[in-house]
């Protein structure tokens, strides 16, 4: 499984991505949000929550636009700290919302980036 998990990283990195709060800040008008989310502001607050956990990058990946020009992000890629506590408040936040949405919670096995499905997270 770790090898796919590290695969999965490496496509979405290989992809369009941005720094989640520059690429929400830099949209006109509030036009830029992760999916499901009403707005630009509804979309910091979970980026900022993840910082205030001990992320040490937060990367906006799964870019997409729809119709009306808006600009949606439907995964983030969290950069993980060396340090233990930090890790486990990220891992806990992962793992409250995998089960929130009937998922497997991801297990810390020393990788660099925590996958999350933006959908449903608030």
């Amino acid at each position: 499984m770790f090898e796919d998990y590290t695969s999965t990283i490496r496509e979405f990195l290989s992809g369009p991505h941005a720094e989640a709060r520059e690429w929400l800040q830099s949209g006109e008008g509030n036009k830029r949000r992760l999916i499901e989310h009403r707005s630009t502001a509804q979309s910091l607050e979970v980026v900022e929550r993840l910082y205030s956990l001990g992320a040490e990058r937060v990367l906006a990946v799964g870019l997409g636009e729809d119709s009306l020009g808006q600009s949606w992000c439907r995964y983030l890629l969290v950069e993980l700290p060396d340090e233990p506590r930090r890790r486990e408040a990220l891992f806990a936040f992962e793992r409250e919302h995998a089960e929130a949405t009937g998922f497997d919670a991801t297990p810390d096995e020393g990788q660099l980036y925590l996958f999350l499905d933006v959908k449903g997270l608030g």
